[in-house]
């Protein structure tokens, strides 16, 4: 669960559903299974994934539960309220967070992972491989601060 703008998102296996945080009352229920993994939030927009194939990025309006624009890509966090989605050819892209549509985009050589939320000035992810020899060391670390001008 998260709570936006006095509204508590909760995430189940099989829907998603807005309350009202000062009566409780159901606003809105999403047949979509979402995720709740790092849900970048700007205004009354939820930005998450389908919990079925985590590669399709949804924006949600959280008072109403109105789907405001999807698109391919897994959700890997934010940086100063601008979503950021890697897609299957490990490209990086930062979004409008009204429209989805791409604000920029960075090949990288591998998938990155979140390794930190945004902190308002950066987001710091992370890439690795497990060590075929010993599967619980990671191996070739790189790190990524993605930093984002402010915005008005």
């Amino acid at each position: 669960m998260i709570v936006v703008d006095g509204v508590a998102v909760i995430f189940d296996l099989d829907h998603t559903e807005g309350y009202a945080l000062d009566t409780g009352k159901l606003l809105w229920s999403h047949a979509q299974a979402l995720m709740n993994w790092f849900p970048p939030v700007s205004g009354n927009l939820l930005v998450t994934n389908d919990r079925r194939t985590s590669k399709e990025a949804v924006a949600l309006d959280v008072h109403s539960g109105t789907v405001a624009w999807r698109r391919p890509g897994a959700v890997i966090g934010s940086a100063q309220g601008t979503p950021l989605i890697q897609d299957d050819a490990h490209v990086l892209h930062g979004l409008d967070r009204t429209t989805g549509a791409d604000l920029w985009s960075l090949p990288l050589p591998e998938p990155v992972y979140p390794a930190k939320r945004d902190t308002g000035i950066s987001t710091l992810l992370t890439t690795f491989r497990l060590d075929p020899a010993n599967p619980s060391k990671a191996i070739n670390l790189r790190s990524y601060a993605i930093d984002m001008p402010s915005t008005p």
